[in-house]
């Protein structure tokens, strides 16, 4: 479908499989949205819709390279999100009691067990950078971002005001977001960090 953007999808894609990082920016933040309510129709959980949309784009930067001979990038997208999702089912299908929690939390929109999801390059990264903090931050921020509590939900599981749990995630999400920039490219960081401050 056309993009309205300067240059349009057609440029966008071209200038993408050069490695053109601000293309890559433009087609992620049209995209992204969609692509979530897509993921999400599938699996009714928004944690996982995130991190499958976010798998997708950086297999898209990944391959970028290989964009040069697609026709058709909406559908080429679509395509790659959809097999994420198959193969997300794929790997809960090889764990029955995996498997029927993971469709209770689904039906709940709520996370998924850690065991049925795939650990990302992303997820690899943002765990590296977390082993660098205090217990303290790392329980917080697991609390936040992979159990998916409010802050307020926080405090009163620790025993700490929600100032300072609103504090500590601040400052590991800085501490995250620097540990990205010395260690991947900026377009790696633009999708992680746009779903850990979703």
């Amino acid at each position: 479908m056309p993009i309205d953007l300067p240059g349009g999808e057609e440029q966008l894609v071209k200038r993408l499989s050069l490695g053109d990082e601000p293309a890559f920016r433009a087609l992620f933040e049209w995209y992204t949205p969609k692509l979530l309510r897509y993921v999400w129709s599938m699996t009714k959980s928004r944690s996982q819709a995130e991190e499958l949309v976010q798998d997708c784009f950086l297999k898209i930067w990944a391959n970028r390279e290989a964009l040069a001979n697609v026709a058709d990038f909406d559908a080429y997208l679509f395509v790659i999100a959809r097999n994420k999702v198959l193969d997300h089912f794929r790997k809960l299908s090889s764990d029955s009691r995996v498997r029927s929690q993971a469709w209770n939390n689904m039906r709940e929109s709520r996370n998924s067990t850690e065991e049925a999801i795939d650990a990302s390059e992303s997820r690899r990264l943002i765990d590296t950078a977390l082993r660098q903090l205090s217990d303290h931050k790392q329980k917080i921020f697991q609390l936040s971002r992979y159990e998916g509590l409010s802050h307020e939900e926080i405090a009163e599981q620790l025993g700490i005001s929600r100032h300072t749990v609103k504090n500590h995630l601040v400052e590991t999400l800085r501490h995250i977001r620097d540990f990205l920039h010395r260690n991947t490219d900026s377009a790696i960081i633009l999708v992680i960090m746009h779903f850990l401050q979703a």
